[in-house]
Protein backbone atom coordinates (compact mmCIF):
# COMPACT_ATOMS: atom_id res chain seq x y z
CA UNK A 1 0.00 0.00 0.00
CA UNK A 2 2.61 2.49 -1.07
CA UNK A 3 3.16 5.06 -4.57
CA UNK A 4 6.27 5.09 -5.65
CA UNK A 5 7.01 8.14 -7.73
CA UNK A 6 9.75 8.03 -10.44
CA UNK A 7 12.71 9.64 -9.55
CA UNK A 8 11.13 9.67 -6.10
CA UNK A 9 9.72 13.09 -6.69
CA UNK A 10 6.87 13.36 -4.50
CA UNK A 11 5.91 16.13 -6.90
CA UNK A 12 5.34 14.43 -9.87
CA UNK A 13 1.50 14.54 -9.61
CA UNK A 14 1.42 18.41 -8.81
CA UNK A 15 0.81 19.33 -12.17
CA UNK A 16 -2.11 16.78 -12.90
CA UNK A 17 -4.16 17.92 -10.02
CA UNK A 18 -3.52 21.66 -10.86
CA UNK A 19 -5.30 20.70 -14.33
CA UNK A 20 -7.83 19.16 -12.39
CA UNK A 21 -8.35 22.11 -10.45
CA UNK A 22 -8.24 25.14 -12.74
CA UNK A 23 -10.89 22.91 -14.91
CA UNK A 24 -13.62 23.94 -13.00
CA UNK A 25 -12.74 27.72 -13.15
CA UNK A 26 -12.02 27.43 -16.79
CA UNK A 27 -15.39 25.86 -17.33
CA UNK A 28 -12.91 22.81 -19.60
CA UNK A 29 -13.59 19.07 -19.04
CA UNK A 30 -10.86 17.35 -18.57
CA UNK A 31 -10.92 13.24 -19.95
CA UNK A 32 -9.30 10.62 -18.19
CA UNK A 33 -8.35 7.40 -19.98
CA UNK A 34 -6.90 4.77 -18.12
CA UNK A 35 -5.65 1.22 -20.29
CA UNK A 36 -4.47 -1.15 -18.83
CA UNK A 37 -4.03 -5.00 -17.72
CA UNK A 38 -6.92 -7.51 -15.87
CA UNK A 39 -6.09 -5.68 -12.64
CA UNK A 40 -7.58 -1.92 -14.04
CA UNK A 41 -9.75 -3.91 -15.95
CA UNK A 42 -10.96 -5.40 -12.63
CA UNK A 43 -10.89 -2.39 -10.38
CA UNK A 44 -8.52 -3.86 -8.24
CA UNK A 45 -6.01 -0.87 -8.48
CA UNK A 46 -8.16 1.59 -10.25
CA UNK A 47 -10.83 1.65 -8.01
CA UNK A 48 -9.63 3.94 -5.02
CA UNK A 49 -8.07 6.19 -7.03
CA UNK A 50 -10.78 6.60 -9.46
CA UNK A 51 -13.34 6.79 -6.40
CA UNK A 52 -11.26 10.10 -5.00
CA UNK A 53 -11.02 11.61 -8.27
CA UNK A 54 -14.67 10.99 -8.79
CA UNK A 55 -15.78 12.24 -5.00
CA UNK A 56 -13.77 15.37 -5.68
CA UNK A 57 -13.65 16.68 -9.25
CA UNK A 58 -17.22 14.52 -10.28
CA UNK A 59 -17.47 11.94 -13.01
CA UNK A 60 -19.99 11.77 -15.98
CA UNK A 61 -21.32 10.04 -18.84
CA UNK A 62 -21.36 6.58 -20.02
CA UNK A 63 -17.61 6.76 -20.41
CA UNK A 64 -15.19 5.10 -23.55
CA UNK A 65 -17.92 3.73 -26.13
CA UNK A 66 -15.63 2.33 -28.63
CA UNK A 67 -17.23 2.73 -32.56
CA UNK A 68 -16.84 -0.79 -33.11
CA UNK A 69 -16.89 -4.07 -31.62
CA UNK A 70 -13.59 -4.38 -30.34
CA UNK A 71 -13.99 -8.09 -29.02
CA UNK A 72 -15.20 -10.96 -30.59
CA UNK A 73 -19.10 -11.55 -29.60
CA UNK A 74 -21.78 -15.21 -30.08
CA UNK A 75 -24.72 -13.36 -31.26
CA UNK A 76 -27.82 -14.21 -29.11
CA UNK A 77 -31.32 -14.27 -30.86
CA UNK A 78 -34.91 -15.11 -28.57
CA UNK A 79 -37.68 -16.34 -30.51
CA UNK A 80 -41.29 -17.15 -28.79
CA UNK A 81 -43.07 -19.65 -30.42
CA UNK A 82 -47.01 -19.90 -29.33
CA UNK A 83 -46.96 -23.65 -30.68
CA UNK A 84 -46.29 -25.15 -27.55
Amino acid sequence: SRLHFPNNDYTYWDDFFALLASSSTKNRAIHIVHYGDSQIEMDRISSVFRHRLQGKFTGKGAGMVPPIQTIPSIPCFLHISTAF
